[in-house]
């Protein structure tokens, strides 16, 4: 065997050991992701299943109303007639 061949093999074998450790990382990467998705769909069904859900319940059935704070709407007033007015110009 020549010196090229020697470093050809030790060439694929540490791409193989390298190639190894990344599908290992991803693999762990995914499992980590998996995890993640998993608890933070239980944090939503658990506020879904608690008040938050009750409260959207209320509102789709009609015993409660949304409204938002006087401040907001005058705000949202006051740009609309700036904006129109603006138009015109």
């Amino acid at each position: 065997m020549s010196d090229l061949d020697i470093q050809i093999n030790d060439v694929n074998y540490n791409d193989g050991v390298s190639l190894s450790r990344e599908l290992r990382g991803l693999k762990n990467d995914r499992i980590m992701t998996e995890r993640s998705i998993k608890s933070q769909q239980e944090m939503w069904v658990n506020l879904l299943n608690g008040g938050l859900g009750k409260d959207m319940t209320e509102v789709l059935e009609g015993k409660r109303k949304v409204t938002l704070p006087l401040s907001v709407r005058l705000k949202y007033k006051w740009n609309n007639f700036v904006n129109k007015l603006l138009k015109l110009i």
